[in-house]
């Protein structure tokens, strides 16, 4: 069996101990469970999400700390699974790595069911269609940071996580009914334009015409010809009996 030589053999068993001594970064986790949060009164878990009963203000609502970890530091986005049936049941205050504020209110476009929705402030704003940070990203460094949900009426939230800013696709409360817009106004332009199928057939009809003109008119300017040379040979072969009764005469004299 041949030797390896002894530099080799060295590199080789040195690659373990440096991968050992590389930390692996912080992995962002895809979603948190509501399960996985420390809770405060009058917060409750249920049916593996978190509510409270009844409408408070930020310093007796309940409260739902989640620990994440970023991976790399940058504009994150919170992601919220949330049940908001309607006006009165649709927010929860809202921070990371402190406590919510009363301007950081996190307002929910009514739901059917659990749905996502993506973080916001009302700041000055009167509603998440009105808010002042709509929506509302965090700067956050590559390790751990504590997520803070506050209670405020009674929406119920299944899950949270943290997207980049820069790779989220943001639902807007405004969306539903510009998608309903632009679809009545493709409706009424699709009325108007014919479709791409009718162009071609007229444009391929319309040149099938031309070219089959463009033959026909010298068949018929031939046609035309060959008739009126037909009667001027009947003319003048006595078709009509003046040019024999002509010709009769001259020889008699």
């Amino acid at each position: 069996m041949k030797k390896l030589p002894l530099l080799v053999l060295a590199g080789i068993m040195a690659i373990p101990a440096f991968a050992a001594d590389t930390p692996a970064k912080p992995a962002s986790p895809a979603v948190m469970a509501a399960t996985e949060a420390k809770l405060t009164g009058p917060f409750v878990l249920k049916d593996g999400a978190i509510s409270q009963p009844a409408t408070t203000g930020l310093g007796d609502g309940g409260r739902a700390v989640f620990t994440i970890q970023v991976a790399t530091a940058g504009e994150y986005f919170v992601i919220g699974t949330v049940n908001a049936p309607d006006e009165n049941s649709n927010s929860f205050f809202l921070n990371i790595d402190a406590e919510p504020q009363e301007t950081m209110i996190w307002d929910l476009e009514n739901t059917s069911g659990f749905e996502e929705r993506t973080s916001n402030w009302r700041g000055n704003g009167d509603s998440e269609s009105n808010g002042e940070f709509v929506p509302k990203s965090f700067k956050l460094t590559a390790g751990e940071h504590k997520l803070i949900v506050g209670g405020r009426e009674p929406a119920a939230l299944k899950s949270v996580a943290i997207r980049p800013a820069n790779r989220t696709r943001l639902r807007r409360p405004s969306d539903r009914l510009a998608g309903a817009g632009q679809s009545h106004g493709r409706q009424h332009r699709e009325r108007r334009i014919p479709s791409v199928a009718s162009v071609i057939s007229c444009e391929v009809d319309g040149w099938l015409d031309h070219m089959l003109g463009g033959f026909a008119a010298p068949r018929e300017k031939q046609a035309n010809h060959e008739t009126h040379e037909i009667h001027e040979r009947a003319d003048l072969t006595g078709g009509n009996g003046g040019n024999g009764e002509r010709e009769r005469q001259t020889t008699d004299h």
